[in-house]
């Protein structure tokens, strides 16, 4: 994947959001498969997650745990939004 622009963290927006996983369109840095990383999502806290796929400047991520309703309600609507979700990388 190629660099967006230079960022101190990964930022991304969620597309197809499911309670197992999404996809991330990547705004800026970047992101390779097997990669762990984690979010905030308000009102619920840190999601942690890891790199399934990588094409261009979209990704896949499978949830370390199944969305709970709310939690996938909230995802969506972030990424209806375009909000930018800012990713920390877990070693």
């Amino acid at each position: 994947m190629q660099m967006r622009d230079v960022c101190d963290h990964p930022s991304v927006v969620a597309r197809h959001v499911s309670s197992a996983g999404c996809q991330f369109v990547v705004e800026c840095g970047e992101l390779a498969c097997g990669q762990k990383l984690a979010f905030a999502l308000d009102g619920v806290g840190m999601i942690k997650a890891r790199v399934r796929w990588s094409v261009a400047d979209r990704v896949g991520v499978a949830f370390d745990r199944v969305l709970d309703p709310g939690a996938e309600k909230i995802l969506t609507r972030y990424g209806r939004a375009a909000r930018r979700l800012e990713l920390e990388i877990v070693a």
